[in-house]
């Protein structure tokens, strides 16, 4: 009985070097990231800040992050903060995501755009029996 033998080690030489060498590259490229928007509006003593990613695209889930404060930079309690997003020129359906609580005066909520354009971004806080309206501009690419 005859036994042959192939020769294995060579291709499993040359993929372990490519690996090594395309991860070699991407650790010396520079981090990718987004542009943040980030803005704040005085409401009747209340600063309503929005945080979120710059330059939106359509049907991307986004996360906007609002912070609420008092004059002196306390935060602020809401158990009922929503955003309410619109198209000033093209009325959208209802687009009210609610947003969760993250750390005391912090809360996100996550949403999609549908259309391209200016679209008007209304935070909406109840504080203390009060509602609180700021509203952000914000253009999403297509």
């Amino acid at each position: 009985m005859m036994i042959m033998s192939k020769r294995v080690g060579m291709p499993s030489a040359r993929l372990a070097a490519s690996v090594l060498l395309l991860l070699t590259l991407s650790a010396c490229m520079p981090a990718r990231s987004r542009a943040v928007f980030f803005e704040e509006q005085q409401v009747r003593g209340v600063t309503m800040s929005l945080e979120t990613v710059a330059n939106p695209r359509l049907h991307l889930p986004y996360r906007f992050t609002v912070t609420l404060s008092d004059a002196q930079g306390n935060p602020l309690a809401s158990n009922d903060i929503y955003l309410d997003l619109d198209m000033p020129a093209m009325p959208m359906g209802i687009n009210r995501p609610i947003a969760e609580p993250e750390a005391p005066g912090r809360y996100s909520a996550m949403t999609v755009y549908t259309m391209p354009g200016d679209w008007e971004i209304t935070v909406v806080a109840h504080i203390d029996g009060e509602v609180y309206e700021a509203v952000f501009l914000m253009y999403v690419e297509e």
